[in-house]
């Protein structure tokens, strides 16, 4: 039993004298001894079992805890958003478009709509329904007879009346046209009695008889059209439609886009908030989301305008096509499947139409103010 104990005991001095040889031979180069070291003492540190501390345990348990708690309510909190959106039921189907100008209209266009998208739930007209061409400023070489866009028209009206449970109508400033032209003869006094809405005399179904005279002809009950000041703004559920016609704030020369984000903001201001936004009047396609809104551009079903074919024509390089969109029945619009679609577009110069009606340009020019 002695034997055994002295060798241990050899041992255990031997490890000790060397450990400390070595420590006191590394101290006089501080820098050196410090870099050739570090590794060693990382690996021994590494190996040695670390003291467990129950009360930093259970802290750390407790924070680890919470930090879990916290990701499952997030899961859960998305998981039940993602439901609500995935349960909500956009099946109201809508439809639609605008600026038809007839006897502009694009005839393939319209019965491409109402042959594709006749199951829609309801449709809206974004204004412009007929041109006035006759009462306009533009060129009179080429005259077209108030009477024969207005019988066009009317027969158009048949037939959304027959195809959507419920077609909608707003006025554009094409719509108006017939009121300007009366009003600038008349003296400021009496010019409130020049205004006349034919577009109203349209959507409650009168037409002309034989001697030209307006006659209530035809039920266009499921035809809505609101008329006075609003006439040219349309709501339902969360989205909005309106018909750019010189109100304050809606420049609609802008580029494509701008011009209906300029609106979206007017509206928002006039606490006229709402979540989808369909601009007519510019004859340009866009959609886009701005600030949490669906803003778009749907086009227009007209033909190229030729009288507006000028060097400086707002309208060149029109693009056609109209919008189709759904909402539940909170009126709550499906951001993802409203979308314009694109028809295709047409830039028009000069040289693609009669010389003589682009040089012959009767609207009143503005005089140059002469400084002295």
């Amino acid at each position: 039993m002695a034997n055994t104990k002295k060798p241990a005991a050899k041992k255990t001095v031997k490890k000790k004298a060397v450990a400390k040889k070595t420590t006191k031979k590394a101290a006089p180069n501080k820098k050196v001894a410090s870099r050739k070291r570090r590794p060693v003492k990382e690996k021994f540190l590494d190996s040695v079992p670390k003291p467990v501390d129950e009360k930093r345990e259970s802290i750390l348990q407790s924070i680890n805890d919470i930090l879990l708690d916290r990701e499952k309510v997030q899961r859960e909190s998305k998981a039940i958003h993602i439901q609500i959106v995935k349960k909500r039921n956009y099946k109201i189907k809508f439809v639609t478009f605008g600026d038809t100008h007839f006897l502009l209209q694009n005839d393939d266009l319209l019965g491409q709509i109402m042959q594709d998208h006749g199951d829609a739930d309801f449709a809206v007209h974004g204004g412009d329904v007929m041109d006035m061409n006759i009462v306009s400023l533009w060129p009179k070489d080429k005259y077209i007879p108030l009477e024969m866009e207005y019988r066009v028209a009317v027969e158009y009206f048949k037939k959304f009346s027959e195809t959507w449970p419920n077609f909608y109508a707003i006025s554009g400033n094409h719509c108006s046209r017939i009121s300007k032209m009366f009003g600038s003869t008349l003296a400021p006094s009496v010019r409130f009695a020049a205004h006349f809405d034919l577009l109203r005399s349209l959507c409650e179904g009168y037409d002309l008889n034989s001697d030209g005279v307006l006659v209530p002809t035809h039920d266009f009950s499921n035809v809505h059209y609101q008329p006075g000041v609003d006439n040219w703004f349309l709501r339902i559920g969360a989205a909005a439609w309106f018909h750019h016609a010189g109100n304050s704030g809606m420049n609609a020369s802008k580029a494509s886009g701008q011009g209906v984000i300029a609106a979206k903001d007017w509206f928002v201001n006039r606490n006229a908030d709402a979540q989808a936004f369909f601009q007519f009047h510019t004859h340009k396609i866009s959609s886009t989301i701005k600030n949490g809104k669906l803003l778009i551009e749907p086009g227009a079903t007209c033909l190229p305008m030729d009288y507006s074919a000028k060097s400086k024509g707002s309208l060149n390089g029109a693009a056609y096509g109209f919008a189709v969109g759904y909402m539940d029945k909170d009126g709550n619009v499906d951001f993802e499947n409203t979308r314009p679609i694109f028809y295709g577009s047409d830039k028009i110069s000069k040289e693609t139409i009669d010389p003589s009606i682009a040089a012959k340009d009767n609207r009143p020019k503005k005089r140059k103010s002469s400084r002295n």
